[in-house]
C-alpha cells in the first residue's frame, strides 16, 4: 500500500513512516512518499518494464512483510525494472532523500539497484541518476551516479555485498550525494550528481542464463528536504 502526498501537502495522518518520527511535531513532509509494498496487487503508481532480456515479473508475496517479488528473467543479462514510468519525477536533485529495504531471494549471479533516476530505459551516459548497485560478483555494494554528461561513475561504498535484508538511505543535497547502509554513514560524493528530477527505481539483472534472479523489494520511501 502507497502513501502519497503531492507538493507541499500536509503529512497522510497514519501513514507508517521511517522518517516521520524524526521530524518536528506537525512538521510536514513535502512530496513525501510512503510504500509497504503489502496487500494484494501492486499499487498503480508503480509501472514495471523489461530493461534487457525476456520472462521478468513482478508480483505480491504471500506472507507477513513479504513485500514484492521482482524476477529478472532466465536469459543472461536479463533485467527487469520497477519505476514511475517518468510520470511522476517529483524529486529534487539538490534536496531530497530515498529509503529502501530489498532483500535477495536468489543468491547467485545476481545484482539488484535501488535509488533514483532521472529515466528507467538503458541508465546509460546521458542519465541523471544515483541509486545503490548491490552485486553477487562485486566485493563492495557500489554507488553508479551521474549527471548526465558522461559514463555513469561508480563509487564503492564501505558496505559489502550481501544478500541479506538490506536498507539503503540516499540523500541528495546541493552539492553532495551521500550514502548510509544499514543505518551505517557509508560515503559521500561531490562530482557526477544529477541535475534533473529524480523517480524511485528499482531493478534485479540476472548474469547467467539459468537463473531467473528474484529479489524482495519490502520497502520504499522518497522524500524531498525543500518545498
Amino acid at each position: 500500500m502507497s502513501f502519497p502526498v503531492m507538493w507541499g501537502g500536509p503529512q497522510i495522518q497514519g501513514a507508517p513512516s521511517l522518517i516521520e518520527n524524526q521530524q518536528p511535531f506537525g512538521q510536514a513532509i513535502p512530496t513525501h512518499f510512503v510504500e509497504w509494498f503489502d496487500g494484494a496487487t501492486l499499487d498503480n503508481i508503480w509501472s514495471t518494464s523489461q530493461g534487457s532480456g525476456s520472462g521478468g515479473s513482478v508480483s505480491m508475496k504471500d506472507a507477513i512483510d513479504g513485500g514484492l517479488s521482482m524476477f529478472s528473467g532466465t536469459g543472461s543479462g536479463s533485467s527487469f525494472v520497477l519505476h514511475f514510468n517518468d510520470v511522476a519525477r517529483h524529486y529534487s536533485p539538490t534536496g531530497c532523500e530515498f529509503i529502501s529495504v530489498t532483500k535477495w531471494v536468489e543468491t547467485t549471479d545476481v545484482r539488484t539497484l535501488a535509488g533514483l533516476t532521472e529515466g528507467f530505459g538503458d541508465l546509460g551516459s546521458d542519465d541523471h541518476l544515483f541509486f545503490l548497485l548491490n552485486a553477487q560478483d562485486d566485493t563492495f555494494q557500489e554507488l553508479l551516479h551521474n549527471d548526465g554528461s558522461g559514463l555513469v561513475a561508480t563509487t564503492d561504498t564501505t558496505a559489502n555485498t550481501t544478500s541479506s535484508i538490506t536498507e539503503t538511505r540516499l540523500r541528495l543535497e546541493a552539492s553532495a550525494g551521500k550514502v548510509w547502509v544499514d543505518g551505517d554513514f557509508s560515503l559521500v560524493v561531490t562530482a557526477d550528481l544529477p541535475a534533473q528530477p529524480q523517480q524511485p527505481i528499482f531493478q534485479v539483472n540476472n548474469e547467467a542464463t539459468t537463473t531467473n534472479a528474484e529479489i524482495s523489494v519490502v520497502y520504499c520511501e522518497v522524500w524531498n528536504n525543500e518545498v
